[in-house]
């Protein structure tokens, strides 16, 4: 697929300026008086000598004096309400891009996001979404402003000092305005890709050698690690380097060029005056206004250098928001309340593998049916497929006889809940943990989930109890506290259909025990299926079935 261009990336990122186009276009205006104001800071005090030299105005010297100090105080002014406009629209804008984000990753999740590395997303989130603060709040507006204020300057060039000099002031607009950064963007957009790339990876390995720091040292692979770490750190200074010494050339290459402008504008207007066409004070207002009036150009010659990021940055976040999620949500479909599960003939492969083939099998209330098959047979795909986190590639699911893409999927996760054998947590409190499967949970129904799940005792053993923190990530607990929690998470939703994948993986006998007790006692009013390696967990199994490595269910 053709990736997009940068008028192209440009374009959609202004779209989502929409309401906000009153900020732009204010911001626009007070920049353009901003520079004016700057302009005539330098104007009016050249007047004011050109007129000691014998040009004749009708300004007095008080005037101009006046007029020199409103332009400088309105220059701050005119700047500050510029900047603020600027960064109001360019924040705003970024909270927006944040929720359009998220909104994303809800769509894609979660079948889309189970290969998506974590610090890829992190970066994406945070360093490439800030990055955009570059293109509303530095480049947008200093782009009209540039022409707005070209345009004036050429006018008042024009009456001040005739043809040839606006003609070489427009050449000088051109080339350093609209020429170099050209050039720039040429010699910049392809190592600020690789740099962004080198960024993200960076990112996602650090993240993973953060969570994974007990296990590098446990296994005494920190040297390796550290090899790595400093691969690439290497690979993303390089990328750096090379991004610092291509802007150093431009920079100067255009201060190069800038200055050849200068010494032939002050050539060119000596020449004039020598040739009658210009007297001594219009050569001094002329060079004055001539010298001035670079600064919202010089602006645009330095953007390829933060623009080259910004659109790296833009196209990995558009990219985001314009993938497509794996299964579409159903909203016009039906509701129900479970009462059996059917299904026939299901197949389901990756690209060309075919993990499952013909699969049959049937679940009602009150039973438990035991999942058994060697790592990899699709045991746990199979569970994603009844929740339809893939869609099926041929073959019935069928909940109250109704197929799985006619069920409305609210009601689908309101009838069906799924424990994964790796429990995350979010950075909070064990009760507002519990409370993500029950926002209204009270406390006498959040205790008796955890009883259940063989965590109440535990969990009074903490200082603050319920209000204990778990750390990021759930870091602060052990694998099988946080897998009980995740255990009395499924309790406490408390969904008719309970999918539960290696529920006892990380616990000991006795937590096992009491556990699949506590399966055992809610079965009556649940469906149950139990995906184990252990024969002890899938002793309390009413029917065990055997995934046989094939793509086939043996009952």
């Amino acid at each position: 697929m053709k990736k997009p261009g940068n008028i192209k990336i440009a374009f959609s990122l202004f779209k989502l300026v929409d309401s906000l186009l009153w900020a732009m276009l204010a911001a626009i205006l007070l920049g353009t008086l901003g520079f004016f104001a700057a302009i005539g800071v330098n104007v009016f005090g050249a007047l004011a000598l050109a007129k000691i030299l014998g040009l004749q105005s009708s300004l007095s010297y008080p005037a101009l004096f006046a007029l020199i100090l409103g332009c400088g105080l309105g220059r701050g002014v005119l700047r500050y309400l510029e900047q603020y406009l600027n960064h109001y629209l360019a924040f705003s804008l970024l909270a927006r891009l944040r929720d359009k984000v998220f909104e994303a990753l809800r769509r894609l999740a979660p079948a889309k996001l189970l290969d998506q590395q974590q610090g890829d997303l992190l970066a994406v989130l945070t360093a490439d979404i800030e990055a955009l603060e570059v293109f509303y709040a530095h480049t947008l507006s200093p782009v009209a402003i540039a022409l707005c204020v070209c345009a004036g300057v050429l006018v008042l060039q024009s009456i001040v000092a005739g043809t040839l000099m606006t003609l070489l002031l427009t050449g000088g607009f051109i080339t350093i305005g609209i020429l170099l950064p050209y050039l720039g963007s040429k010699v910049l957009f392809a190592t600020a890709i690789e740099y962004r790339k080198h960024f993200a990876a960076f990112n996602a390995f650090l993240l993973d050698s953060i969570k994974g720091v007990r296990e590098i040292i446990l296994h005494q692979a920190g040297a390796k690690r550290k090899e790595e770490m400093s691969r690439r750190t290497g690979q993303l200074l390089s990328s750096s380097h090379q991004l610092s010494q291509k802007n150093g050339f431009l920079s100067a290459l255009t201060q190069i060029i800038l200055t050849g402008f200068y010494v032939f504008a002050l050539w060119l207007a000596i020449k004039q005056y020598q040739s009658g066409l210009l007297s001594v004070g219009s050569v001094v207002l002329s060079l004055v206004i001539y010298y001035s009036s670079f600064g919202p150009v010089l602006a645009l010659s330095a953007l390829p250098g933060n623009l080259s990021q910004t659109f790296a940055a833009a196209r990995r976040v558009l990219a985001l928001l314009a993938q497509k999620p794996l299964v579409e949500p159903v909203v016009n479909g039906q509701d129900f309340a479970f009462k059996s599960l059917t299904v026939s003939d299901l197949t389901f492969g990756y690209q060309e593998h075919r993990v499952l083939d013909g699969i049959n099998l049937t679940l009602a209330k009150g039973e438990i049916l035991g999942l058994q098959g060697q790592s990899g047979c699709g045991k746990s795909t199979l569970l994603k497929l009844l929740l339809r986190f893939y869609q099926k590639q041929g073959g019935e699911i069928r909940y109250n006889g109704l197929e799985i893409e006619e069920i409305n999927t609210s009601s689908l996760f309101e009838n069906v809940s799924l424990f994964t054998q790796h429990t995350t947590l979010l950075n909070d409190t064990i009760a507002n943990n519990l409370r993500l499967a029950k926002p209204d949970a009270s406390e006498e129904e959040m205790e008796a989930a955890c009883r259940k799940a063989a965590i109440h005792d535990f969990i009074l053993s903490l200082d603050s109890r319920y209000e204990s923190q778990v750390g990021l990530l759930g870091d602060r607990l052990s694998q099988g506290e946080r897998q009980r929690i995740g255990l009395a998470q499924i309790f406490l939703r408390n969904t008719p259909v309970i999918l539960l994948d290696e529920p006892t993986s990380n616990l000991d006998g006795l937590n096992e025990g009491i556990i699949l007790k506590a399966l055992v006692k809610e079965k009556a009013n649940h469906a149950m299926i139990l995906v184990s390696h252990k024969a002890s967990t899938l002793k309390i199994a009413d029917r065990i079935a055997l995934l046989d490595g094939t793509g086939q269910l043996a009952l």
